[in-house]
């Protein structure tokens, strides 16, 4: 990540690239125009780039106040997966994330070697978590400023 940090301005154009109202966004019913409900285990969510790219931001049980992380899930193909953009994450588990793919139905956000730093389950449409060292992270569709 030492490459350019195009700030604010740049972090949203690369989520609206991403697809960050994607993320967000229930999908409609096509009679109806409402969201659809479904009665499908949460498990079964599915998981992929056009499912989980855009926006988000990290939480972490371990820092409730700390809200200040942002990645974007790129599908711009780099390496074995996806590129990444963080923004005010140098404190975070994923300070070190390069890359994220998909493995095994979760959302694994890797380092420059391509190995899982974090592998993150969808828990909701809007919602993914992540557990390590007794420290539960999770990632919401960050809010446009």
């Amino acid at each position: 990540m030492d490459g350019l940090r195009p700030g604010l301005a740049g972090l949203l154009a690369l989520a609206f690239a991403a697809g960050a109202c994607t993320a967000a966004e229930p999908q409609a019913s096509p009679a109806t125009g409402a969201p659809e409900m479904t009665d499908a285990p949460q498990d079964a969510l599915p998981v992929g780039p056009e499912e989980v790219s855009g926006l988000w931001a990290l939480y972490a049980s371990d820092r409730p106040d700390d809200r200040e992380c942002r990645i974007a899930l790129q599908t711009t193909p780099q390496g074995q997966g996806f590129g990444v953009y963080l923004e005010g994450c140098e404190k975070t588990a994923i300070a070190r994330v390069a890359g994220w793919r998909v493995i095994g139905g979760l959302v694994a956000l890797t380092d420059a070697g391509g190995e899982p730093v974090l592998r993150f389950r969808r828990t909701g449409l809007n919602r993914m978590e992540a557990e390590t060292g007794g420290v539960t992270y999770r990632l919401e569709p960050a809010a446009m400023m």
